[in-house]
């Protein structure tokens, strides 16, 4: 028994160790604009903890079920120009869905990105973060955001 507890243990710190970044916190919010046609969407907000620098990692790529994002990690919020980052920061990524005004809903508007991407694989779960690592393409399944309340903006 004990064996198989230090085996465990030892298990899951080389998977932390192994790992180019680790995903603490995902969450997804529904937002309505205040006023008349300013639109709706949902926000998708990552806290991740680099385990590489940004010299060797970069994580560029984001799908929701097929909505494909360009993301930038970023370290503080307000500084959304700097993906720099060392070993050990932690950083975030922001992704936006603009569905655009209640009239113009039911047209499916989106102002994602100019390029449809289809998802590398299928997957279950529901995200996949695209990242490049020592110049090689990689990707990391999100399994499920936590549902933060809805925002309506006055």
């Amino acid at each position: 028994m004990k064996e198989q507890t230090v085996s465990y243990t030892l298990l899951v710190f080389l998977l932390f160790i192994c790992q180019p970044f680790i995903v603490i916190n995902q969450t997804s919010q529904e937002w309505t604009g205040g006023r008349e046609e300013s639109g709706n969407g949902t926000t998708y907000r990552f806290e991740i903890i680099a385990k590489k620098g940004s010299h060797k990692l970069s994580i560029d790529k984001l799908w929701v079920g097929e909505d494909f994002f360009e993301i930038r990690p970023y370290l503080k919020p307000g500084f959304f120009n700097n993906n720099i980052f060392n070993r050990n920061d932690t950083i975030r990524v922001l992704a936006t869905k603009f569905l655009g005004s209640d009239l113009t809903k039911n047209r499916n508007i989106h102002k994602n990105s100019d390029k449809y991407i289809v998802p590398p694989f299928d997957y279950k779960g529901d995200a996949i973060i695209g990242y490049m690592i020592n110049k090689k393409r990689k990707y990391k399944k999100i399994e499920s955001f936590t549902i933060l309340k809805k925002l309506n903006y006055k």
